[in-house]
């Protein structure tokens, strides 16, 4: 230690205290004692002169600040007749451990702090990162810390925890846990160099009750993983699972849910989900039992797979099935499942509706009507249903579902509907239907109102474009704040093909429309 930064820690102690004790353990900064200057600062030696360095530090000067110096070791607490004053007073040491501890401005009763993690303060081989946690430790400290808070600091900063302004020991965890999918464990490996483990673990089971013989991040982390999933299961078969408190799954949904350690959890979610068979114990239960944790992939799985069966054998409503499906949105794995739950939520809704649907035609008119009002919707959801089993790439979860509603939408809705909408057909005399607008009617119903004042409309044709869509895009374009949408329908000319559908749309001329014969072209 130089006498320059022996001045500079002397005069941070005079900055809290009026005497300061100086014990030179080596017996070698006598001399630095001895030409040392500090305005204001009496000096005096300690050698067998006690009483009356107290007589004068108490009594003669009871304001004036003294530096007591003692070429020596510090004597036994029943041999220091100048115990009394050391207490309330400042302690200089020379040696490593107290120069850090003075750059901490820590009293000396705080010694085992720095001596008992040396590694922390070392700089060994690496001494910018020493540097770094000893400066984000000065940072930390608080005038009231005790002992065990600092330590717990010291464990944050082994933890890489920089950023952080107020230490937690979950933000401690979930760095640990963020390091189990890798080969190494350097911040826990830091953390043992220090020897702040032991620390850690007693921390550990105060606040989570977790207990072993050989304690190690991996085998807590499992441990919660177990436990929480036994305390979460809403008709558990057994608690002998359960080896840690309500606390820890606090943590578990705190790193669970938090975007940074996704990753890490989904890493280890599926190694030990084969570990403790997640898979196995859930085939033994009811997905009630597991409808809201998403603690595993499995999970989602099982849920998917029961609603299929449910569906299927009509165990469960269109209500319920919606119910189950979008509790399941705010859960962990949802965005890779989002597709199949909405699959099995329109599949619900369209065995629903076919079963009530009534395809009574008592004429071309109530056949029209009947669609644009009701049945649309069974195209509706069959279309959607094949696109979002299409869009999930898991068709095979779906099982026997999707050949079910194909069979359905087939045979009790396509069939039924065009025998009956065939026989209206078969009986006009011709191609109109009451109260029905005709598709050759269109330019002078919605375009001519408008260019006969000199307004402009613009019209968009989307070819083949069916009704049932375009009620779904109704909906969203009245979902948005700035549109208001309506939804009409006209009879299609016949022969329904695009070239006549698109002359059908233009003005009406006083020569018929024609068409070719040879190729079908058409002419207006």
């Amino acid at each position: 230690m130089t006498e320059n930064s022996i001045g500079q820690a002397l005069a941070q102690l005079f900055d809290r205290h009026r005497i300061v004790f100086w014990y030179d353990d080596k017996q070698e900064f006598r001399a630095v004692f001895e030409s040392l200057e500090m305005d204001g600062i009496e000096k005096a030696e300690i050698n067998a002169n006690e009483f009356m360095l107290k007589h004068r530090i108490l009594r003669d000067a009871p304001k004036q600040p003294f530096l007591l110096y003692c070429e020596g070791k510090e004597p036994e607490h029943l041999n220091n007749w100048l115990l009394d004053v050391q207490l309330s007073s400042g302690v200089l040491r020379t040696d490593q451990s107290a120069i850090w501890l003075n750059e901490l401005n820590l009293p000396s009763d705080f010694i085992d702090v720095v001596t008992d993690h040396e590694v922390f303060f070392d700089p060994g081989r690496a001494p910018k990162q020493a540097e770094r946690r000893r400066e984000r430790l000065s940072d930390l400290l608080k005038p009231d810390d005790l002992k065990q808070q600092i330590r717990m600091k010291m464990l944050a900063i082994c933890a890489g925890l920089y950023q952080l302004s107020d230490v937690r020991l979950d933000d401690i965890c979930e760095s640990l846990f963020n390091e189990l999918p890798e080969d190494q464990q350097p911040k826990f490996e830091l953390m043992e160099r220090c020897n702040l483990t032991g620390v850690f673990w007693e921390q550990i089971e105060r606040h989570f009750e977790y207990v072993s013989a050989s304690p190690s991040v991996k085998d807590f982390s499992i441990e919660l993983f177990k436990s929480c999933y036994a305390f979460s299961i809403t008709n558990p078969q057994t608690q002998d699972n359960v080896t840690l408190n309500t606390n820890a799954v606090v943590l578990f949904k705190r790193w669970k849910e938090s975007r940074r350690h996704e990753a890490p959890f989904e890493h280890l979610s599926a190694s030990y989900a084969d570990l403790l068979d997640i898979e196995n114990d859930l085939n033994n239960r009811d997905f009630r039992d597991v409808i809201e944790i998403d603690y595993y992939r499995f999970i989602d799985q099982k849920i998917i797979a029961d609603l299929v069966t449910a569906i299927a054998q009509r165990t469960l409503s269109y209500g319920e099935v919606t119910k189950y499906c979008r509790e399941r949105r705010q859960c962990h794995w949802y965005d890779d499942f989002k597709h199949l739950y909405t699959a099995i939520e329109v599949a619900s809704e369209f065995l629903s509706k076919l079963d009530t649907v009534q395809l009574n035609m008592n004429s071309s008119t109530d056949a029209v009507n009947g669609y644009v009002k009701h049945w649309y919707k069974l195209d509706q959801l069959y279309r959607q249903f094949v696109y979002a089993l299409k869009t999930s790439g898991q068709v095979t979860l779906l099982g026997n579902l999707a050949d079910d509603i194909e069979n359905l939408y087939t045979n009790r809705f396509l069939g039924p509907l065009a025998n009956q909408w065939q026989e209206q057909v078969d009986a006009m005399e011709n191609w109109s239907v009451p109260d029905v607008i005709s598709q050759n009617q269109f330019y002078k119903r919605w375009v001519e109102p408008y260019s006969a004042r000199g307004k402009k409309i613009y019209v968009i044709i989307s070819d083949a474009f069916r009704y049932e869509a375009a009620e779904e895009l109704i909906s969203r374009i009245n979902g948005e704040k700035r549109y208001q949408a309506d939804l009409g329908h006209m009879l299609s000319s016949l022969p329904s093909y695009t070239q006549l559908g698109m002359a059908s749309l233009l003005p009406t001329s006083s020569e018929p429309i024609k068409i070719s014969e040879k190729d079908g072209t058409v002419l207006i």
